[in-house]
């Protein structure tokens, strides 16, 4: 997981818009995920955990984002005796972070600021609301925002526009969101919105590198395929989630033109209309899911060990 002590409270649209500068003009934003001076910390050999430094570590798993909400929301409990035992609180915190609970009412800075949590959180938002799609007949735009700012107060209303635009794409063949009025089914929304966000690095990186930092830009599609191969390296060793490379293959040659060229917006439509591709993220989010099942159990099994033992002593030491 990528080191992200840098804000992400204002995220980019990765559908983003045509008026936007290309090479020329170098009016490009790319989100701060990872600060360029630790990408050489990361990028140490295939695998190679163990040829890491403790810092080095730290930065690769993202684990000092945890350590640091984990020490803020102690402090800020106000329970003295929650202070003086923290090795409790921490056993509490990380039991709850391996349930996927953690990321529940959390501001959108903590629940992006991982691949782990990103997984995690769009697990329980589909969880929550995929019940209401036989409920209703569509959602607007703003429907689908006040859902999601139900799990996240401060959800960025752009980071659900970029999967909204999509899912308008593939249910009603709309290229642009003119009409307010504009509904989707609400689990075309919830599946363009695992991708996007799922993948917002990847897709971020794509269009700035691929596609010259425009949406609707064509680029042949082997050029897009080289590109994506860096692409991927890159989000990988920096912690972030790419698309498996045997769905994206043949995912692009279905959607390339005649000309064999695709542009961005092409992009993330084929891969918010790729069932393989949600399957892919669901089958990861229910890998988490049972690890941290089992984990979460251990942690709470080993935590009450410990307040045992601690117990004992202490009537030892009173005996």
């Amino acid at each position: 997981m990528a080191d992200t002590s840098t804000s992400t409270s204002q995220p980019p649209d990765v559908g983003g818009s045509d008026s936007e500068e290309g090479k020329g003009g170098e009016q490009r934003y790319r989100p701060p995920f990872v600060n360029s001076s630790d990408l050489t910390a990361t990028t140490t050999t295939a695998g190679a955990s163990s040829d890491l430094s403790h810092e080095e570590y730290l930065r690769k798993h993202n684990l000092t984002l945890y350590l640091k909400d984990a020490t803020k929301l102690m402090m800020a409990a106000g329970d003295e005796e929650c202070r003086e035992r923290p090795t409790e609180f921490l056993a509490a915190y990380f039991t709850a972070c391996c349930a996927g609970t953690h990321v529940t009412g959390r501001p959108y800075a903590f629940i992006s600021g991982s691949l782990f949590n990103r997984l995690h959180f769009m697990r329980n938002t589909v969880a929550a609301f995929e019940h209401m799609n036989d409920l209703v007949q569509g959602v607007k735009l703003m429907d689908c925002h006040s859902l999601v700012l139900l799990l996240c107060h401060d959800f960025p209303l752009n980071v659900v526009r970029a999967a909204f635009k999509p899912a308008a794409f593939l249910s009603q063949g709309l290229n642009q969101l003119e009409d307010a009025h504009t509904v989707v089914p609400l689990l075309h929304f919830l599946k363009c919105l695992g991708i996007t966000f799922i993948y917002e690095r990847f897709l971020v990186e794509m269009r700035h590198d691929a596609f010259d930092a425009r949406s609707k830009y064509h680029v042949h599609v082997e050029s897009v395929k080289e590109v994506m191969g860096e692409v991927r390296l890159l989000v990988e060793e920096t912690g972030w989630g790419a698309p498996p490379p045997d769905i994206m293959a043949p995912l692009l040659e279905r959607a390339a033109d005649s000309k064999k060229c695709v542009s961005f917006d092409i992009l993330v439509r084929a891969m918010c209309a790729s069932d393989a591709l949600w399957a892919s993220i669901a089958t990861e989010g229910e890998r988490l899911h049972r690890a941290g099942e089992v984990a979460a159990a251990m942690a709470t099994a080993a935590t009450e060990l410990c307040a045992r033992a601690s117990r004992d002593g202490a009537r030892g030491k009173g005996g």
